[in-house]
């Protein structure tokens, strides 16, 4: 395992510290108490904030994440990876803190290792994609995001790719003019601008039919975590770094029910979501060709919203919201259920036919 230096700072020091530390390296900023981790801290993280850098502390910011044995195994880096979206995660021994590693360092190992040999990309990105219209107002896309439990969307013009966008692209664009940080340039502010003018127009894609290796390496190439997957011109798809990351954990064999997003306070329940998820891969199967299923919660508000990702032979998604972590994973089961019993009834009319 490749490790890089950890950049450290102290829980006590002002985020706008850790925030210079971060544009000056380009790598998160990892939160202690003295040697002991506390958290991760990037620049998103901070944008999401609504505060005074200088004044609030990193360790209030800070995200607890999961930490990786330097004895662990490839699949288990991927599952710590999966848990949530990070960009970096620290690696010990013991208590002492080694170093880090990167999801690119990540998705290199497995690219050199052979993990994605034999895979196609069609097998394993999430489609249908969002788009919206290069023209949509940013506050109704981030109405879009928020409603449908996704982090990206791919911007299109006469129904053909011209640009992606992603939360992190929004949160920039609904800062107000006296932002915290004066060095950015002068763009259109407010939440009625058009998305074309914070959408980013060098968008990474690859075909539906092309091999998980090469999308891999096309990741690690231009140092994207996220490809839009088109048919010719038409976006039909979006691959994940996540996506590479569950392929491996599920060719493991160790488990077929993912969970993500849960945070340390309600990780009790999850084993609960992947008995629920297992019941649903059962019910369903193997005739309905489901091999995996990935669930992922997000806290939005006094609520918990689940989104829930069936694979297999057709690929399935629901997302319901409810104010117990239960009650929505149980709804989203139920739309993933429902939407394999239409796919169902649909084939079989045509067979009719």
């Amino acid at each position: 395992m490749q490790l890089a230096p950890a950049n450290t700072i102290q829980y006590f020091e002002p985020v706008s510290k850790a925030l210079s530390l971060i544009q000056s390296t380009g790598q998160c900023v990892l939160v202690m108490d003295d040697k002991k981790y506390l958290g991760l801290l990037d620049e998103r993280q901070v944008h999401s904030r609504k505060s005074d850098v200088a004044r609030e502390r990193c360790g209030k910011v800070a995200v607890k994440t999961p930490v990786i044995s330097s004895a662990g195994s490839i699949g288990e880096i991927c599952d710590a990876f999966f848990a949530g979206r990070f960009k970096t995660l620290p690696v010990m021994e013991g208590d002492r803190l080694l170093g880090t590693i990167g999801r690119f360092e990540l998705l290199s190992m497995l690219l050199e290792d052979g993990h994605l040999h034999g895979h196609k990309v069609r097998e394993h990105m999430t489609s249908p994609i969002l788009t919206v219209d290069a023209a949509a107002p940013v506050n109704l896309v981030h109405a879009l995001m928020q409603k449908s439990n996704v982090r990206r969307l791919a911007v299109v013009e006469n129904g053909q790719l011209v640009g992606i966008i992603s939360v992190f692209d929004l949160l920039k664009a609904m800062d107000k003019p006296k932002d915290r940080m004066p060095q950015r340039a002068e763009r259109p502010h407010g939440i009625n601008a058009p998305v074309s003018s914070f959408m980013r127009k060098n968008v990474e894609n690859i075909a539906q039919g092309a091999s998980m290796s090469d999308a891999v390496r096309r990741m690690l190439d231009k140092k994207v975590s996220a490809l839009i997957v088109t048919d010719g011109l038409r976006p039909v798809g979006i691959l994940t770094a996540k996506d590479v990351f569950e392929t491996v954990m599920h060719e493991s064999g160790e488990t077929r029910v993912f969970v993500s997003g849960l945070h340390d306070l309600d990780k009790d329940v999850s084993p609960d979501i992947m008995e629920l998820g297992e019941g649903l891969l059962k019910k369903l199967g193997k005739g309905a060709g489901a091999h995996a299923l990935a669930i992922h919660i997000k806290k939005v508000g006094s609520e918990y919203m689940a989104s829930a990702h069936l694979r297999g032979d057709r690929m399935l998604r629901a997302t319901a919201t409810d104010y117990t972590i239960m009650d929505s994973v149980r709804s989203a089961l139920d739309g993933v259920r429902t939407q394999m019993v239409k796919t169902k009834t649909v084939g079989m009319g045509k067979r009719g036919n």
